[in-house]
């Protein structure tokens, strides 16, 4: 009949929900493409002003941040700075090209991972 049909295409996960088989779903996953990029949050500065800042945090003007640079730039809510060990787990999360440093579109990424974090 076709509710067995209907039970015999379901599978029961771990948690005890109901789900398509994995076959399906991952077929119907894999098909998904963004059409555009998620729009950036609302108290994300634009690109220029995003410059600007970077720029800043580059003190040696030397192109890229340092993890010392960014340590000067960065303050915790109580106006401490932040522990070498976060700052450059900060730098490794976002250092794509494994130099050591942030570049301006890494900053960028850092960012924003920072803005989103303080959403």
């Amino acid at each position: 009949s076709t509710q067995d049909a209907g039970v015999q295409d379901t599978v029961i996960t771990s948690a005890g929900l109901l789900s398509p088989p994995r076959h399906q779903t991952l077929s119907v996953m894999s098909g998904y493409r963004p059409r555009r990029p998620a729009p950036p949050p609302p108290n994300m500065p634009g690109a220029d002003l995003l410059r600007k800042y970077f720029d800043r945090v580059d003190s040696n003007q030397s192109g890229t941040i340092t993890p010392k640079e960014l340590q000067a730039a960065l303050v915790n809510g109580n106006n401490s700075e932040f522990n070498m060990v976060t700052i450059n787990m900060m730098i490794n999360m976002f250092d794509h090209d494994k130099t050591g440093e942030i570049c301006f579109k890494e900053f960028g990424s850092l960012w924003r991972y920072v803005v989103d974090w303080q959403n």
